[in-house]
């Protein structure tokens, strides 16, 4: 009978309702969790090993204590019970309930004193959190890799072939890295960083033949790595980088980058083709072979990694050392198609048995840069190349997100966001889990070709290392510092930080505007030419930093750079590299822009300099001084000479009256109107009228005013 029961009430309808409730809350749950985990595994690609590994540490250490504090409340449990059958038992001493009660308290002080209150108070993941900044030195080899090409045919493409082009080169490079076991840690413009940490199987020594053997493969693969076919201008162009004419042509079908066009031998060279704006900076040596080259500078030594920034706007990772200057000066020696070494990384190559060849002595007394490879040609030799392994932490790692629950989940993603560009994380988050697709779609979806504002600021900063901790540890509290600033200052304009970084360059900031999310009315006038003077003050006022900022407008890929597994969302383009090269101009007063910026700016004055000669462009540039105009307000300080308003001006001034006689009520008005129309020179009129009429009447009164413009967030009351 109970079983037909239970059969019955099985097949009640109340209890298909409750399983099939029941049963789409795990389906939604799971479906939640697989997006989730999908989308860690997407973003964690825009950042390096080293950094996901930091990461996956945090958690582990929250666990291991979360696991020592419940193994330590269960012993406290054991010894508890223990202790009190201990009193119940002895023949001695009948106890009552209470002083037995005494005595268990007692032995519960006595066992566990501090040690369990520290676990208890440190139990998640926020809690175990190190205090930024962060920094960690370890001894290795570092490659930087240089690519030259990508500036031309940025103008001579459109997106989707711009794109494809980019990262097919880049897949090739940063395939070749990983299967050499190194870790890409930065991607700086068209260049990289890449390191090899020395570790429990191998050396300094090993770590810098397999940068080397590294950077000669890369160098004979990928030097003059063709991307066109030759003579573009004639018959062998694809069809989808030619531009249209609308008038006097019909569009033409996709195809690709390798396909040819019809035509005959009349037909326009490339260049004559071209809009005239967009002729001048295509080079003239457009109608030769297009090809992407490489050059590579290996260096060795210690690093010192930093973490900066905050955990709620933006993270950036840098490194620090010797090694990076040494890359650098081999960088700069070093031609397209050639690997230079720095004297350091040639010395562990001869500790490990490399046979150096060629003219390498005289160079290596001298301290200067070595070269050890010229594209086929290489001069070393490896008498033993060590074995690499080609399993990738970052991948390791990955595959354990299975084994993270919702909580850390969550703070993984939140945590990895930090580290990536903006543009990419809201991508992620406003996508629909169904719509997300492949990864070579998602590069393609998040590619584009904007007019972006692009500012490089230099920062004077000795980060030369002493060995000394207070002398190194106020210098990564100044990197902390300028990170803190550069974030607080682009999010009073909601501006893009694209990258911080230690280069061949110095130390570099580089903030963007007009990408997704940071595209507003009177953009350059009203935010970015306004923050580019504020964060050159702010730097110098607040931290004490010398800098020089570079600012130009035009015409960019917005886009990722790398390759499927390991890449970073950049912008590249002539005008990118016109604003770097106005930061490092030796005429920089200070802040320099270009022409498209002075069109686009009101209310300043430019002060015109000698032009400049710049990659991407056949003529020399027009550079500018910005100078405020001397007759101008800043925002929200009123003029001498206010004319009209009067009616609008009487109710304010009547409002203020009344709370000002102890009106039982608060008071509000609002401001409805145009813009431009001069709300803000109403409001500041009438805030200097409001503060005479208080000292008239002889009372106390606090004015707090929050000045912006459209769009403006956090800025505080002032």
């Amino acid at each position: 009978m109970c079983l037909e029961q239970s059969g019955a009430w099985l097949r009640g309808a109340p209890s298909n309702k409750l399983m099939k409730s029941h049963g789409d809350i795990v389906v939604c749950s799971l479906v939640e969790r697989s997006n989730l985990i999908r989308s860690v595994k997407w973003l964690s690609r825009h950042v390096p090993g080293c950094v996901l590994r930091s990461l996956f540490d945090t958690i582990l250490r929250a666990r291991t204590i979360e696991e020592a504090k419940k193994a330590q409340k269960k012993s406290l449990q054991l010894r508890r019970a223990c202790a009190e059958h201990k009193i119940l038992v002895d023949e001695n001493n009948i106890l009552d309930n209470e002083t037995m009660q005494v005595q268990l308290q007692q032995h519960d002080s006595d066992e566990m004193n501090d040690l369990t209150i520290s676990f208890q108070s440190t139990a998640t993941i926020e809690d175990v959190e190190n205090i930024l900044p962060v920094t960690e030195g370890h001894d290795g080899a570092l490659l930087f890799v240089d690519i030259s090409g990508f500036t031309r045919i940025s103008v001579m493409m459109d997106v989707e072939s711009l794109s494809n082009a980019i990262n097919t080169y880049f897949q090739k490079i940063v395939n070749e890295i990983t299967s050499h076991g190194g870790d890409v840690l930065k991607f700086a413009g068209d260049a990289l960083f890449a390191e090899w940490k020395v570790g429990a199987h191998r050396n300094l020594d090993d770590c810098v033949t397999i940068a080397a053997t590294c950077a000669g493969d890369i160098v004979d693969k990928y030097s003059e790595y063709p991307v066109l076919p030759k003579a573009i201008g004639y018959n062998t162009l694809s069809r989808r980088t030619q531009p249209i004419d609308r008038e006097n042509s019909e569009p033409t079908r996709r195809g690709s980058v390798s396909s040819t066009i019809s035509g005959g031998s009349n037909q326009k060279p490339f260049t004559q083709r071209l809009p005239a704006s967009r002729r001048n900076s295509v080079s003239s040596t457009v109608s030769t072979d297009v090809t992407l080259s490489v050059k590579c500078a290996v260096g060795s030594g210690h690093i010192v990694s930093i973490h900066v920034g905050d955990d709620i706007s933006r993270r950036e990772y840098l490194i620090l050392g010797d090694t990076i200057g040494q890359v650098a000066r081999a960088e700069s020696a070093a031609s397209q198609g050639e690997v230079f070494a720095s004297p350091e990384a040639v010395r562990c190559l001869m500790n490990s048995g490399t046979v150096l060849s060629g003219d390498w002595k005289e160079d290596l007394e001298l301290g200067r840069p070595v070269k050890i490879a010229d594209h086929g040609v290489r001069f070393f030799q490896v008498k033993c190349r060590n074995s690499i392994s080609n399993v990738r932490d970052a991948e390791t790692m990955l595959r354990s997100c299975d084994m993270l629950d919702a909580s850390e989940l969550h703070w993984l993603k939140r945590m990895i966001s930090l580290y990536v560009h903006p543009v990419v994380v809201n991508y992620d988050n406003e996508l629909e889990p169904t719509r997300r697709g492949s990864d070579q779609e998602r590069h393609l979806a998040e590619a584009e070709l904007r007019n972006v504002y692009t500012c490089f600021i230099s920062l004077a900063v000795d980060y030369t290392l002493t060995g000394y901790f207070e002398t190194d540890q106020k210098l990564f509290n100044l990197l902390n510092d300028i990170m803190i600033l550069t974030t607080r200052e682009l999010g009073k304009v909601q501006g893009h930080l694209r990258q911080y970084i230690l280069d061949d360059k110095g130390l570099v900031l580089i903030c963007t505007f007009g990408l997704r999310g940071s595209t507003f009315p009177n953009m350059i006038t009203q935010r970015a030419v306004p923050f580019s003077l504020s964060i050159h003050r702010a730097l110098e006022e607040d931290l004490g930093v010398k800098n020089t900022v570079g600012a130009t407008f035009g015409k960019v890929y917005c886009g990722v750079v790398g390759g499927l597994d390991r890449h970073e969302f950049a912008v590249l383009g002539p005008s990118v590299n016109l604003a770097a090269r106005l930061m490092i101009s030796k005429i920089n007063p200070g802040v320099l822009v270009d022409k498209n910026v002075r069109l686009l700016t009101s209310q300043l004055y430019f002060k015109p300099l000698p032009a400049v000669e710049a990659k991407g462009y056949d003529e020399a540039v027009a550079i500018y001084e910005p100078i405020k105009h001397a007759a101008e307000n800043p925002l929200g300080q009123g003029k001498r000479k206010f004319i009209g308003r009067a009616d609008e001006i009487n109710q304010i001034l009547q409002m203020a009256k009344e709370v000002l006689l102890g009106g039982p009520f608060s008071k509000m008005f609002f401001i409805s109107a145009l813009s431009g129309s001069g709300k803000s020179a109403l409001i500041s009129h009438t805030t200097e009228l409001v503060r005479e009429m208080i000292k008239k009447l002889n009372k106390r009164l606090i004015i707090t005013r929050h000045v912006c413009n459209d769009g403006d967030s956090r800025i505080p009351f002032r």
